[in-house]
């Protein structure tokens, strides 16, 4: 007898392969047969209507370490057919925890940060802790190379001492002991951006002998892309460890069109035998913190010194003078995604280029001026991409899809990028259906198998007996991302039910409550 019984389904089985019409079988939360499944008894069985039937999204890069002990039950993720996500992303993640650095770590991660406890210290401790929320969706956690650094070092602007390098790489060694899938760089932030190639080198050999990965926000995704690319490269040639280009894109107008010169670099890599994948989002805006605006020493000792740097005239004006340098900037296309004080709640969706006319100043003033009154940097959206672009990164076979986004509720409320809510059913509904980028079984795969086999989820990612019920079924005639950038807490059309380890956990568009997500380290998986 089975648990459950799903009948006639198009099964899109996460492969590659086109879908086929069958039935799926599902007992202890596992699937157990596939195919016409004639006769079959079950407790519960499920129509689908003959509408697609593929395994749960895997969503190749989250900030969701920030956002699951606020929020964990992801509806963001849930409702667009995410079951399982990668947080510690891009050098940001809530640990390792120095107790006398904790306000250095809270304070720079505070633009995606949503009111955690901070009561963990080591990365157990903090998988702990995410394991004691009522979870709806799986969380795989990378380590993050900023906040190893932070705990070590806070933000000074200087390689590590020999004594400092060692302290580091046992903080990445005791991450991955507890179930770390590889470490993540963000070069382009502070920390990450005071750090030396070999510097990420050496803490990427301490991962490498554990099988992990290397994930990197490159140092420069503008006039540096190929550089940047080769330092990638480099890293995991030297480390001998695999390679995941996070969020690839080239951003800037002038750069435009230079993702076909990246992506045949990789394509060189790989054909001579390097391990290199990437993933991407469906969207031309990135978000970011408003601090990629300002010169990169003002962030040396963390966000209260760049606060001080910014209520001292003279500092101040040099700030403003060397970061007025970069004349392409359209202020019209970046806008204040979110605030801390809520008397600030009116900027929210509001272009710079608005923010400085409502307070007669020049853009990035006026974007000073509310760092120092809001008390720390803001959350921002940048239209910087080319869709052209977009669509050629979507193609190539070695990227996967990440959303970059976190998990949340309407709850939250602010202006967050629509990606946390869409970019799933949006790369169904705009890339497959209405704009033929992909297959419908090639966006499937991106999303299922191939990250599945990136983070070692080998019972997971596609339509097999054997693998875990993760599994989504959607409508490929109505799907579609709803949520935009002036409305993006809205939940996407066309996702008819998500179920996690064989239980039902989003139904006629809503939670069902189910306990069912787990931390997947990557030690026991």
């Amino acid at each position: 007898m089975l648990d459950w019984f799903v009948r006639n389904a198009r099964i899109v089985d996460g492969s590659g392969n086109p879908w086929f019409r069958g039935g799926v079988g599902i007992r202890d939360g596992r699937i157990v047969a596939v195919g016409d499944l004639k006769g079959a008894r079950a407790t519960r069985e499920l129509d689908a209507g003959d509408r697609c039937l593929a395994p749960g999204f895997i969503d190749a890069h989250t900030h969701s370490d920030f956002s699951l002990p606020t929020f964990p039950r992801g509806e963001s993720r849930i409702s667009q057919g995410v079951t399982t996500e990668v947080g510690g992303n891009c050098g940001f993640a809530p640990f390792p925890v120095d107790p006398d650095r904790l306000d250095l770590l809270r304070d720079s991660s505070s633009f995606i940060a949503s009111s955690l406890s901070w009561e963990w210290r080591s990365a157990a401790d903090f998988l702990r802790h995410l394991e004691s929320k009522p979870l709806s969706l799986n969380f795989i956690p990378l380590v993050a190379h900023g906040a190893v650094r932070v705990a070590v070092m806070g933000f000074d602007r200087r390689p590590p001492s020999a004594a400092e390098m060692e302290r580091m790489q046992a903080l990445v060694a005791e991450a991955m002991e507890a179930g770390a899938a590889g470490i993540s760089s963000g070069l382009a932030y502070a920390p990450g951006i005071f750090a030396a190639t070999e510097e990420m080198v050496e803490l990427c050999r301490v991962v490498a002998r554990y099988g992990g990965i290397y994930a990197t926000h490159m140092r420069d995704q503008e006039a540096g892309l190929l550089d940047s690319v080769e330092e990638s490269l480099r890293v995991g040639r030297e480390a001998g460890v695999p390679v995941q280009i996070s969020h690839h894109k080239a951003m800037g107008e002038a750069h435009w069109g230079r993702v076909k010169d990246s992506l045949a670099r990789v394509d060189e890599a790989r054909a001579g035998g390097q391990d290199v994948t990437l993933d991407v989002y469906p969207y031309t805006a990135v978000s970011t913190t408003v601090t990629r605006f300002l010169p990169a020493w003002t962030l040396e000792g963390g966000v209260g010194a760049l606060l001080d740097r910014l209520r001292t005239p003279g500092l101040r004006a040099q700030i403003l003078q060397e970061a007025s340098a970069d004349r392409s900037v359209k202020w019209g296309n970046v806008l204040v995604a979110a605030v801390r004080k809520r008397e600030h709640a009116a900027c929210e969706g509001m272009t710079l280029e608005a923010l400085g006319r409502a307070h007669d100043k020049p853009p990035l003033e006026a974007a000073v001026d509310l760092i120092v009154a809001d008390g720390a940097p803001f959350p921002i959206i940048r239209f910087i991409m080319a869709e052209e672009d977009v669509q050629h990164v979507l193609r190539h076979p070695a990227v996967m899809i990440g959303s970059d986004g976190y998990a949340m509720s309407p709850a939250l409320g602010s202006k967050p990028h629509p990606r946390s809510y869409g970019t799933f059913t949006r790369v169904l509904g705009e890339y497959v259906r209405e704009r033929r980028v992909l297959s419908l079984e090639e966006a499937v795969r991106k999303m299922t198998a191939f990250p599945a086999a990136r983070f070692g989820l080998w019972d997971r990612g596609l339509i097999r007996p054997g693998q875990v019920a993760d599994l989504v079924l959607f409508d490929a005639e109505t799907i579609r991302d709803i949520a935009t950038f002036t409305d993006p807490h809205q939940y996407s059309a066309g996702i008819e039910w998500v179920m996690v380890g064989g239980q039902m956990v989003w139904r006629e568009g809503k939670d069902t409550g189910a306990l069912t997500g787990q931390v997947l380290r990557a030690r026991t998986r």
